[in-house]
């Protein structure tokens, strides 16, 4: 079973639906290795940063909530509780928007060679959580990013 993760706003404490995406949060786990790197590229916080989790996670997955391919990249990220505020995450992911698409199909394509995941879903996820956390900033929200089971 594949790992899905959304984006939280503390005003709401839910999940957050995007107008105009269907979906969102199913690349995002393949992604952050490489996210991370870029973001350090353009000075920029990681995305990984904002990552929230359960201190059960840690330790031992829940069976059946992550491939065994998410679970170690989990386990190797220190255990991350607070929140964010919505200005920093919208600093990261439009940061790194604009970079996937200012790159030439080439250097996109070298930049997310180890996720696996199709360019134009990244490019999608990353708009979606963009939305988000813009909507979140214009409210002086927090965020943090969630692993739904």
């Amino acid at each position: 079973m594949s790992s899905i993760v959304s984006v939280v706003l503390r005003s709401t404490g839910t999940v957050n639906k995007v107008p105009g995406y269907d979906s969102y949060g199913e690349a995002l786990p393949y992604l952050f290795d490489a996210l991370d790197s870029l973001a350090v590229r353009i000075g920029v916080e990681r995305p990984s940063r904002f990552v929230f989790e359960e201190p059960t996670i840690h330790g031992e997955p829940r069976q059946g909530t992550f491939s065994e391919e998410i679970a170690n990249r989990i386990q190797r990220q220190p255990s991350r509780r607070e929140w964010h505020n919505c200005r920093d995450g919208l600093s990261t992911f439009d940061g790194l928007l604009a970079l996937l698409r200012n790159f030439s199909a080439e250097e996109r394509r070298a930049a997310l060679s180890a996720t696996r995941v199709n360019e134009e879903a990244v490019i999608q996820e990353l708009a979606a959580i963009k939305a988000i956390l813009d909507s979140g900033t214009k409210r002086n929200d927090f965020f943090r990013i969630e692993a739904d089971s």
